[in-house]
């Protein structure tokens, strides 16, 4: 499955992958320190080759990705 994440200045836009989120966003997970990892939220801050930098923080990009941080990468690290 993949999001289309579309860049505010230019309208570029790339398909990216779930799965691809997915290992940055645990690559970064592990390497905060364990007191942080049970505050720790997703985020998704990106640079377009124009050079804009989005954030995409809306309630339903929070929601979606959130809850795939919650399930796949917090669930991933307890088991």
């Amino acid at each position: 499955m993949h999001i289309k994440l579309t860049c505010s200045e230019c309208a570029a836009y790339s398909l990216v992958p779930y799965s691809q989120l997915y290992d940055i966003w645990k690559q970064g997970y592990e390497t905060l320190p364990a007191e942080r990892q049970a505050r720790a939220q997703a985020q998704t801050n990106v640079t377009c080759d124009c050079g804009n930098r989005d954030s995409y923080d809306t309630p339903m990009f929070d929601w979606v990705f959130q809850t795939i941080f919650n399930e796949f990468v917090k669930e991933d690290a307890v088991v």
